[in-house]
């Protein structure tokens, strides 16, 4: 993967020279959505309806024909909810899905129920790097600093039925981060912590929700650890009983099988999870 600057961290570098693919792919059946869409892109001011449908995998498709029209959503590419003119329509403004693969080839898609646009909005931002805060989260308390990043709690704006009380943001702010003499190493750093994460599915390791990009911060989205991270509790607790070190070493042998599946170094403590479930 190339990125032309440490800044923004994240950028839209697709090399696609078209928004759908068509040769055959094998797509995951499990659904994630299905919805009746509107539809307009770069290269058509034509308004097109059909049932899109999104899977756990991040396949977002079509049938045109019996024919399957598909793209891999990815962090190559942005994700961003914006207010569109409709052609031809001098009073219609809508607010509507925008996916960019790069600078030249993206497509809108929203639904008349804007609460439909605004789900399948939310489900497609966690494949994508995505572009809007303020329409989806309030910054709550500080719960930490590090060297480069604050983290935050969090507060969904508009709560979805499948979505937690509370969130974690780790936060990046350009100036902070421009100041320091290893730029180019810390961006990549971060990048390559989100694409582990991102590939990673275990209880013991640490959920990344969302990446959004924005033009001074760059937010990871991540769940709120109640009870703290393994890291901070062995900075708090000087003795540690056998059967709770035990339980312990265990959960960490498990996160560490869950993250030598998708690669042999870069880890730390810290992203191990204490709890137990």
């Amino acid at each position: 993967m190339s990125y032309v600057s440490s800044w923004p961290v994240f950028v839209e570098c697709d090399t696609s020279t078209k928004f759908w693919n068509r040769n055959d792919c094998v797509v995951d059946n499990s659904i994630l959505l299905s919805e009746e869409l509107k539809k307009t892109d770069y290269k058509s001011v034509t308004i097109k309806e059909r049932t899109y449908v999104l899977n756990n995998k991040g396949q977002f498709y079509y049938l045109k024909q019996d024919k399957l029209r598909w793209v891999q959503l990815n962090t190559q590419m942005s994700v961003k909810l914006i207010e569109l003119k409709l052609p031809q329509r001098d009073h219609d403004v809508v607010k509507v899905i925008r996916i960019k693969k790069n600078q030249r080839v993206y497509a809108c898609f929203w639904n008349i129920d804007y609460q439909k646009t605004f789900e399948y909005f939310k489900r497609i931002a966690g494949f994508c790097v995505c572009q809007n805060f303020e329409q989806l989260y309030t910054f709550q308390d500080l719960l930490g600093k590090g060297g480069y990043s604050k983290v935050y709690k969090l507060c969904p704006v508009n709560k979805l039925p499948y979505q937690k009380q509370f969130y974690a943001g780790k936060v990046y702010n350009k100036v902070e981060v421009n100041s320091k003499k290893n730029l180019m190493s810390i961006s990549q750093l971060i990048r390559q912590e989100c694409e582990i994460l991102k590939k990673l599915n275990s209880p013991f390791i640490l959920n990344l929700f969302e990446i959004i990009q924005l033009d001074e911060q760059l937010i990871l989205i991540t769940e709120l650890l109640s009870s703290g991270s393994l890291y901070q509790l062995l900075k708090e607790k000087v003795r540690i009983q056998e059967m709770e070190a035990s339980g312990i070493i265990m959960r960490i042998a498990l996160g560490l099988q869950c993250l030598h599946r998708v690669c042999s170094q870069g880890y730390k403590i810290r992203e191990c999870i204490a709890r137990q479930r």
